[in-house]
C-alpha cells in the first residue's frame, strides 16, 4: 500500500492541523468516489487454517504440518512464525482487530489501496432513519492508521475531530451531535459526509455530473494554526525562494512530497529535513559551547544516522549528489569510524575538543550535501511540481 505521509513540525513533531492540511487529508480519506466495495473476510480463515512453524497442530485449528507461512492477507508481507508465544499474540491480535466491527466497516485487508478512501455504506438505517454514504468511527480510525504515516490513536482523534470542526463530516446520530466536535472512534458511532465534504472530495453529485471540487483554504495572518506564509502574491522571482516557501508550509510540503514520491526522488526532501534537524541540534550545542561529551556524542550519533540512511554505499535512500562531494563525505565518515573504534574507556571521556572538531567537520560536510540537494530540488523538482494538476488546483502563485 502507498501510505500518505503527513508532515510534522520539525521542532514539536506535531502534525499540522491547519484547515488546508486537514482538507488535503480529507480528500484522501473520502476518495474520488464513495468506497462501497463489499469487504472480504477470507484472510482470517487462511490464518485459522495455516499451521505455525514448529507445531504439529496450528493454534487456531486446521490441518497439521511441521512448517507453514501465515499469510496476512492482501497488502501485507508474509510472516514466518516460530514457536514463541509472542507469535500467537500477533496472530490473535490480527483476528481480534478483524472482529472489531462485524458490520462490514473495518478489517485491515479492506484498505489494500489507500486512494479508494474509507469504506462507506451506500445506505444504512440508523435509529429508524435512512442515511447515505455513512461510515463508522472505527472504520475512520483504521483508515488513518492503515493508510497514513500516523502511529498514535491520539493523532487520529485530532484529525477526525478536525473533520467535524471544519464541517466536512456530520454525525448520523443525535447523541453524537450532543458531544459537540469530539469524534467518537467506536463501532456503533456513525458519521456522514457533509455536502461541503463531498464537494471538496469531488464526489459525483446526486444529479448528473460531479461536485465541483472546492479550492483549499490557506492560513492567513489571523489563523492560529500553521505557518502564516501563504499569499496570492508571488513570493519570489527565483526557484530557491519558491522552494523555501514550499518547505515552510505543511500543506504545500505534503503535496510536494507526494510529487517527489511519484517521481521516485522523495529521499531528497527527507534528507534535507533530517539534515536540517541535525544542523539545528548542532547550533544549539554551539550556543552552549558544547557543555558535555555526552551531548556531543548524541549529535555525532545523529550525524551517523543521517549518513547511513542517505549517503553510505548501498543505503536504502541514497540521495543523488556530486561524485566528488560524496567521496569526501565517505572518506571523512570512514576515518571517523576507525578513530572512534580505537578509543575507549577513561581516555575517551577526556576528548571533548577532539569530538567537537570531528562533529564540526562532519556537520559542515553534511550541510554542503544539504545545500546541493536543496539546489537540485529548486532547479528540477519545483518547476515540475508547479506544472502538476495538484498544484494548479490550489489556485495560488508562489
Amino acid at each position: 500500500m502507498k501510505l500518505m505521509h503527513l508532515e510534522r513540525d520539525p521542532l514539536s513533531d506535531q502534525i499540522s492541523s491547519s484547515e488546508c492540511v486537514i482538507q488535503i487529508i480529507f480528500q484522501r480519506f473520502a476518495g474520488h468516489k464513495p468506497n462501497t466495495t463489499p469487504l472480504r473476510r477470507a484472510y482470517s480463515h487462511r490464518l485459522q487454517s495455516q499451521p505455525v512453524e514448529g507445531h504439529s497442530t496450528p493454534p487456531f485449528g486446521g490441518p497439521s504440518s511441521s512448517t507453514a507461512t501465515v499469510a496476512l492477507g492482501p497488502g501485507h508481507h508474509q510472516a514466518h512464525y516460530g514457536t514463541s508465544t509472542a507469535h500467537y499474540d500477533t496472530v490473535s491480535s490480527i483476528l481480534t482487530r478483524e472482529s472489531v466491527d462485524s458490520d462490514d466497516s473495518s478489517v485491515s485487508d479492506m484498505y489494500i489501496e489507500s486512494s479508494a478512501g474509507v469504506h462507506v455504506h451506500d445506505s444504512k438505517r440508523i435509529h429508524l432513519k435512512e442515511y447515505n454514504n455513512c461510515f463508522s468511527g472505527i472504520a475512520a480510525k483504521l483508515w488513518l492508521m492503515d493508510c497514513t504515516s500516523i502511529i498514535f490513536a491520539v493523532e487520529v482523534q485530532m484529525i477526525l475531530t478536525a473533520f467535524l470542526k471544519y464541517g466536512l463530516i456530520t454525525p448520523a446520530d443525535s447523541r453524537l451531535m450532543a458531544m459537540g466536535e469530539k469524534f467518537v472512534m467506536e463501532k456503533n458511532a456513525y458519521y456522514c459526509m457533509s455536502e461541503k465534504g463531498k464537494s471538496l472530495a469531488g464526489w459525483p453529485s446526486s444529479g448528473s455530473g460531479r461536485h465541483h471540487r472546492n479550492g483549499y483554504k490557506f492560513p492567513t495572518s489571523n489563523d492560529s494554526n500553521g505557518p502564516h506564509r501563504h499569499s496570492s502574491a508571488i513570493v519570489g522571482d527565483n526557484k530557491q525562494s519558491r522552494l523555501e516557501h514550499i518547505l515552510g508550509d505543511p500543506a504545500l510540503r505534503l503535496l510536494f512530497r507526494e510529487h517527489l514520491a511519484e517521481n521516485f526522488c522523495d529521499e531528497n526532501l527527507t534528507f534535507y529535513l533530517e539534515s536540517e534537524k541535525l544542523l539545528a541540534q548542532f547550533h544549539e550545542l554551539e550556543k552552549t559551547q558544547f557543555p558535555t561529551l555526552q551531548k556531543v556524542n548524541v549529535c555525532l550519533s545523529e550525524a551517523w544516522v543521517v549518513y547511513h540512511a542517505f549517503l553510505a554505499p548501498g543505503s536504502a535512500s541514497e540521495v543523488n549528489i556530486d561524485h566528488l562531494l560524496r567521496q569526501r563525505v565517505r572518506e571523512r565518515m570512514t576515518t571517523d569510524e576507525v578513530d572512534s573504534l580505537s578509543i575507549s574507556g577513561p581516555q575517551y571521556t577526556a576528548l571533548i575538543p577532539t569530538s567537537v572538531n570531528k562533529l564540526t567537520e562532519i556537520v559542515k560536510l553534511l550541510n554542503e550535501v544539504r545545500m546541493q540537494v536543496f539546489r537540485l530540488m529548486a532547479s528540477d523538482s519545483v518547476p515540475k511540481f508547479m506544472r502538476t494538476a495538484k498544484f494548479l488546483e490550489l489556485g495560488i502563485e508562489i
